[in-house]
């Protein structure tokens, strides 16, 4: 009795699982073939809802850059193209109801990754993206006193400013 109870709850769950559709890649792919399949570096880091509007989602990567959504995530768009300096994203928050803030990514060296296998990047600034009217605005330099390559993983914002 417990095996056909068994072989009913996996015969309820294949089908639940199956039931749920195709997933297909949409992006980002990147150009290193290290693994012959080109998306290995383009990992998913940060998904970013919008507070005003839960349909609207950023989405972004190391390697992938910044790629948004209006539906949920049910179709995504590659915003950061023309942006030169900004390929990697490491940090995403939303400044205003129309104003993301972005804050780059650099691997180093090549890929990331020394000869310890450790992981390594570098930020070099931030930008500001108003979806309203797709324009970028790079903010500047940030401040380096001790000139070390640093990372910003994520980004705060004084709610009053």
């Amino acid at each position: 009795m417990k095996k056909i109870i068994n072989m009913l709850c996996l015969l309820l769950a294949t089908q639940a699982i199956l039931a749920q559709g195709n997933w297909d890649p949409v992006g980002p792919k990147s150009d290193n073939q290290e693994n012959g399949n080109g998306f290995e570096t383009s990992q998913l880091n940060n998904i970013t809802v919008d507070p005003n509007n839960h349909q609207h989602l950023f989405a972004s990567g190391w390697y992938g850059g910044l790629w948004e959504s209006t539906n949920r995530g049910a179709n995504w768009s590659p915003i950061n193209n023309s942006v030169t300096g900004l390929n990697g994203v490491s940090a995403v928050t939303f400044l205003s109801s129309t104003e993301i803030l972005v804050a780059n990514f650099h691997p180093r060296p090549p890929f990331g990754y020394d000869n310890s296998g450790a992981h390594h990047y570098y930020s070099t600034g931030i930008w500001k993206y108003n979806f309203s009217t797709h324009g970028w605005l790079a903010l500047g330099a940030l401040p380096n006193p001790s000139g070390l390559p640093f990372g910003i993983r994520s980004i705060a914002v004084y709610p009053n400013n």
